[in-house]
């Protein structure tokens, strides 16, 4: 259960909190802010976990018939 005093109070200062917590067996830095009714956890990661969007798109289809095809093959 969220402490509303404490959301409220983040979100009145503008401030968030990191925490580390353990997903799928690594430990994470996850980043803690306001949201709604409740707190909302943000995973964060290093710039060596990332790849550039240029890499991670480059074998998407680049066709709306290419998208079809791909779609067809992976059903």
């Amino acid at each position: 259960m969220v402490h509303k005093s404490r959301r409220d109070g983040m979100r009145k200062s503008n401030v968030a909190a990191t925490a580390q917590t353990v997903f799928f067996r690594r430990m994470r830095t996850v980043l803690i802010r306001p949201y709604g009714k409740g707190l909302i956890a943000t995973t964060m990661y290093y710039d060596y976990e990332l790849r550039s969007s240029e890499k991670a798109l480059e074998k998407m289809p680049k066709t709306a018939s290419a998208w079809a095809k791909a779609l067809q093959r992976n059903c």
